[in-house]
């Protein structure tokens, strides 16, 4: 066998020059197809140094190697990072998007939408009834204080160890329920089950949900004619601090009766917009309303009693 590091021959697994490992030998020339005798160096046929050959193949796989283990972990950490990059863009999409204490979300819903599409939007709400008149919804930190508050049942309480260590743990939660800021949405409906208003509070608690809000804007969507110097008036209202209102209210002319006041219960506030063309229209052309048709009525049916009892004493002379 010749050693691939230093030429010398030997037999065995070790070279006993230079001590280099016995490896594999050629067993064929690569250069000219001869098959390579044992211990033979050189080629019987073209003259192939197998010695050196072999050097060179060990030295280049060695080379080819080290290369392979400097650029294997390089590409990896490539693959990988973005891998790690992917996933993670993936989970913030699906927790935004999942994510219903959004304006953009809250905004999909409308006046005269039905209570199922408002659970396709936003899911069940907290305390489900059928037929509820009222939707809440709360965002998971607060959310979970309720589930908990509700879970507590006074009957687990074996001993006056126990009873301390739970009294002080629903003081402690009482507490957290008054300060706890969390968002919230309640969606509210008529006896048809139909919308009738939105409310959307970015940040509120218990202690400061009757607090007042500033108002940024508001946009009226619709007015229509009720009763004398009554409108009903749809409007949507943005707060300064991200909160957002959507509802139906009574609206009534003011002493000129030419624009509509309203109050805001958010903002603690009385609004106003002009009464719209149509709206005034409406409003002259059916200035009684149902009394007005009832009166009109009224005096046909007796100016007709009069008409026919005049015949009727005409007939009576004649004969």
């Amino acid at each position: 066998m010749i050693c691939k590091k230093c030429g010398a021959k030997f037999e065995g697994n070790f070279c006993p020059k230079c001590g280099t490992p016995a490896e594999k030998e050629l067993t064929v020339c690569p250069k000219c197809g001869q098959e390579r005798g044992a211990g033979d160096r050189y080629c019987p046929k073209c003259g192939y140094d197998f010695a050196r050959s072999d050097r060179k193949e060990s030295v280049n796989f060695g080379a080819k190697a080290a290369e392979t283990v400097k650029k294997v972990p390089k590409k990896a950490w490539a693959a990988i990072a973005a891998i790690v990059l992917v996933v993670i863009v993936i989970i913030v999409l699906v927790a935004v998007l999942s994510n219903k204490f959004r304006l953009g979300v809250v905004e999909k819903i409308g006046i005269g939408d039905s209570r199922q599409s408002v659970i396709e939007l936003l899911g069940d709400p907290y305390d489900y009834r059928e037929g509820s008149s009222t939707f809440t919804y709360y965002s998971n930190n607060y959310l979970k204080l309720l589930e908990k508050n509700d879970s507590f049942d006074p009957d687990d309480i074996e001993d006056w160890g126990d009873f301390e260590d739970a009294f002080n743990e629903a003081m402690e939660l009482e507490q957290k329920l008054q300060t706890e800021e969390y968002k919230y949405i309640e969606v509210r409906f008529d006896a048809e089950g139909d919308v009738t208003s939105v409310a959307f509070d970015k940040s509120r608690s218990e202690q400061t949900k009757d607090e007042s809000k500033s108002i940024e804007q508001y946009e009226v969507l619709s007015v229509s004619y009720v009763d004398e110097g009554e409108y009903e008036t749809i409007y949507k209202i943005y707060y300064q601090d991200g909160s957002y209102r959507l509802t139906t209210i009574t609206a009534e002319e003011d002493d000129n009766g030419n624009d509509l006041i309203w109050y805001d219960a958010w903002g603690q506030i009385s609004l106003m917009t002009k009464i719209p063309s149509g709206a005034a229209a409406a409003t002259s052309s059916y200035p009684w309303s149902f009394f007005t048709i009832v009166v009109a009525l009224a005096i046909l049916i007796l100016i007709a009693t009069v008409i026919m009892m005049k015949k009727s004493e005409k007939k009576k002379f004649k004969m």
